[in-house]
């Protein structure tokens, strides 16, 4: 099974961090790869990511939540693939640590094309991650928590 893992340092507080993680609807805002990603509710989006031309489809659910230090997943259709956004304060700020694994729909695309898209995926990956990190570190820290939300998820604005 093709294993992805990626970690960043953001300077912002871990809630912060984990407002954006927690909402993949927004992650095509920060990857070309990353079609779409649409709410199904009840913790399930439909994913749709294009890499190297091939459209990749699947929907998943959210298995683990423990805010602000973790969030899991699992794929319920198409792709199978589960992972993870781990988080951990440091003196630097919030270090995320990403981990997935995947399989394409047949053994022999595992096999043949997984050492191609590996690098691509990994890419919108990083994307996703820097894009959150720059989205954050290049604003100022909103007064959120879960007592204000205000039925808005803590969504952060620019």
């Amino acid at each position: 099974m093709p294993h992805i893992g990626s970690t960043v340092v953001i300077r912002a507080s871990m809630p912060r961090v984990f407002i954006l993680i927690a909402r993949p609807d927004e992650f095509a805002k920060y990857s070309e790869h990353i079609v779409q990603v649409v709410p199904l509710g009840d913790g399930t989006h439909h994913w749709e990511v294009c890499v190297a031309g091939v459209t990749l489809e699947w929907n998943s659910v959210i298995i683990e939540r423990r805010q602000p230090e973790y969030l899991a997943w699992r794929s319920i259709t198409g792709i199978q693939s589960s992972g993870s956004f781990a988080l951990a304060q440091t003196e630097l700020g919030t270090m995320v640590t990403f981990d997935m694994e995947y399989h394409l729909p047949s053994k022999i695309l595992d096999e043949v094309a997984a050492p191609m898209l590996e690098p691509l995926i990994q890419v919108a990956v990083a994307d996703v991650l820097e894009g959150i990190k720059g989205r954050l570190e290049n604003y100022a820290e909103p007064d959120w928590s879960p007592s204000n939300d205000n039925g808005n998820g803590g969504e952060i604005s620019k």
